[in-house]
């Protein structure tokens, strides 16, 4: 990549990841995979909204 970096990485929210992007391109805006997030969403939230549906998915969540 010469000395061009990304704009944008979109990672699965793994700690060594996020750090060695941090360490490598300071610049960089990096952000987590939506996959990621809905599924820790479910994961996390689903004792609260168990039975329910929630309009708009895990943005709704997330705001």
């Amino acid at each position: 990549m010469g000395n061009n970096h990304p704009k944008l990485v979109v990672i699965d929210g793994d700690v060594v990841m996020r750090e060695a992007i941090k360490h490598v391109f300071p610049d960089t805006c990096h952000r987590l995979c939506a996959w990621h997030l809905h599924k820790n969403a479910c994961e996390n939230v689903k004792s609260e909204f168990s039975g329910k549906h929630i309009e708009g998915g895990v943005e709704y969540v997330c705001v």
